[in-house]
């Protein structure tokens, strides 16, 4: 189908003679014909196995409608680039196993696949390409000898070569050309130190000897300074829009604000994250008429979904404006889209990660695919009111775990100073401060530091000193420091 669909391509900027005018609308016609075949092969010819695929069995892309495009895109060779900024379960992996296999199967050409890690490029090999193909008749048939030829870090048919490598291998990005890239968890690799070549540039270089090059970037995001971000917004920056199965009006789903306002996922206002998740309790509220859209309207209007790219509009179900003059095809998408993924479920882990850093820009990137940036001017009075407790100095809330300590050392005119700071911590990173103040001699910081003891509040128990670390200042007091 892509050697065809290639052909009549180059038939259309090849004719010659007295039909010129009439024919070139009907081969890309035709073009984009066979074009639409490519993503229903995979249904037809691709077997999932049982190892870590929940569904196995024939590929269904029922389930993920919204991958046939981004599929399409990567076998059109009018798209040199296709990036695919993504949260967690919706279908990454699948949309990078499909491209490349159907390169296998229809148009083979030396592919390389970078992974953030060696043990995640073999991973990739052992646990990904090599089940698939294994259980497929049809790509089986391909390896005159699969146990030598499915190996631990490459696919090699006797028409390609599938290398999997780790983008912390300078060597390897630059060892090779390959006309099929792919990025894997491209925002997970090592930011460029300088010391090297950028990883990015250095595994982009591999296929410029190739004219129908092909450069997968698919990833979920991280922060503003990471690769994927940037790259969608160079793209087309195609985003899936879904018709209300109560109105039928198009629009994008958004989280949204938790209030009862605006389009996006609702709630009751006081129910807890268990609550939550336990009594199904959330729902999807609609742009144009608010009614409530529940998860078993998902399926549905994901299949009758479209992609709409950037600085162009929805209505009625068509798109208006000119398309983009781009070769950069991109693609955004978030949990909410996932039928495997609840409304539900989606709210529960927003209520759950609370103000805690580290599940908040979990649930941006994993969830929401969205970048992370702490900023000082989100740190403002009422966030910092809001995470204020009561509880008697020299002790720490419950769910406090361990102790650490910090002792600055200054000398100043004969005289040491020794300024002091004790904290609890929680296991998910909470900090309360339990003690600080400034220590008259060594004795009384031993006396602080070793011979007291600082408890919970409720349960009251006995917190262990985990860590003290201390500056030693200018080195005069740095043996009184040592025999502390």
């Amino acid at each position: 189908a892509n050697d065809l669909s290639l052909q009549l391509k180059q038939a259309h900027w090849n004719i010659q003679g007295t039909p010129f005018v009439m024919l070139p609308g009907l081969f890309d016609k035709l073009h984009d014909e066979t074009e639409a075949y490519i993503d229903t092969l995979a249904e037809r010819c691709v077997q999932l196995p049982a190892l870590n695929n929940s569904i196995p069995g024939p590929i269904d892309l029922s389930l993920n409608p919204y991958l046939r495009r981004p599929l399409r895109c990567a076998a059109d060779p009018r798209f040199e680039e296709i990036t695919a900024c993504m949260s967690t379960q919706v279908g990454k992996t699948t949309f990078i196993l499909l491209t490349v296999l159907y390169r296998l199967a229809n148009d083979p050409v030396a592919t390389l696949h970078v992974s953030p890690r060696q043990e995640d490029a073999e991973a990739a090999c052992r646990e990904r390409y090599a089940p698939i193909i294994r259980e497929s008749p049809e790509l089986l048939k391909l390896f005159p000898d699969p146990a030598k030829d499915l190996a631990k870090n490459h696919i090699q048919s006797p028409k390609m070569v599938i290398n999997c490598e780790s983008a912390g291998s300078p060597r390897a990005l630059s060892s090779r050309a390959v006309g099929l890239l792919v990025m894997d968890e491209l925002d997970k690799w090592d930011e460029w130190s300088g010391k090297e070549a950028d990883p990015v540039e250095l595994a982009r270089e591999r296929t410029a000897s190739y004219h129908y090059r092909k450069i997968l970037k698919v990833s979920t995001p991280t922060t503003d300074a990471g690769y994927i971000s940037k790259e969608y917004a160079a793209s087309t920056g195609e985003k899936y829009w879904v018709p209300c199965p109560h109105c039928g009006g198009f629009q994008v789903l958004v989280f949204g604000d938790p209030g009862p306002a605006g389009p996006g996922i609702k709630w009751p206002e006081n129910a807890t994250a268990d609550e939550i998740y336990a009594g199904k309790l959330a729902h999807y509220q609609c742009e144009h008429c608010q009614r409530k859209i529940g998860d078993g309207h998902k399926r549905e209007m994901l299949i009758a979904g479209m992609w709409v790219p950037k600085e162009r509009t929805d209505k009625d179900g068509k798109i208006l404006g000119p398309p983009p003059a781009s070769v950069h095809a991109g693609f955004h998408l978030w949990a909410a889209y996932s039928n495997f993924r609840t409304f539900s479920d989606i709210a529960a882990r927003f209520k759950s990660a609370g103000n805690i850093p580290q599940k908040v820009m979990n649930f941006r990137n994993s969830w929401l695919a969205a970048t992370w940036k702490l900023t000082p001017n989100e740190l403002h009075g009422a966030m910092i009111r809001k995470n204020e407790e009561t509880y008697p100095r020299g002790s720490a809330p419950a769910g406090a775990w361990l102790l650490t300590a910090g002792v600055d050392v200054q000398r100043v005119a004969e005289r040491t100073y020794l300024y002091y700071v004790i904290r609890a911590w929680g296991k998910e990173g909470e900090s309360w401060l339990v003690k600080c103040g400034t220590a008259e001699g060594w004795v009384v910081l031993h006396q602080i530091l070793f011979g007291s003891h600082y408890r919970t509040i409720g349960p009251a128990e006995v917190l262990p000193l985990h860590d003290v670390v201390i500056d030693s200042g200018d080195g005069n007091t740095r043996e009184e420091v040592y025999q502390l």
